[in-house]
């Protein structure tokens, strides 16, 4: 149910804001609210099994968003959708052997995850400094 829940969510087309001060991804419908470079501990991409094609499980490429603080952005959620990002969380964190805190899947952004991966890991750094 919870791998359903979150495929389902995942193949929607995302809604995406990004500014010099954070983004906005909420991919179904689903956000955890507007989240600030501050806030963001790293930026990754790496690969986690998704369910493909007639249910049949294929390593699909994300980028992995690390947070300093994940509850803050979880309590956003309604209880049982928090719980379900909690228990997905742990599951993808397993796979990525790293923070998994949200999860940004290219396949919605099309030609233009490149550009975009690019301007979220510029905007980052510079939020580091």
């Amino acid at each position: 149910l919870l791998h359903g829940f979150l495929g389902m969510a995942m193949r929607r087309t995302p809604w995406f804001v990004l500014t010099p001060r954070g983004f906005l991804y909420a991919p179904g419908g689903m956000s955890p609210g507007f989240v600030r470079w501050e806030d963001v501990t790293g930026l990754r991409e790496t690969e986690v099994v998704k369910a493909g094609t007639r249910g049949k499980a294929r390593a699909s490429r994300v980028l992995a968003v690390g947070l300093r603080d994940p509850a803050k952005y979880r309590a956003n959620y309604n209880p049982l959708l928090g719980a379900l990002v909690r228990l997905g969380g742990k599951l993808y964190e397993a796979q990525t052997e790293g923070p998994a805190d949200i999860l940004i899947d290219p396949e919605g952004f099309g030609d233009e995850y490149d550009a975009i991966l690019a301007r979220m890991v510029a905007l980052h750094a510079e939020a580091q400094r």
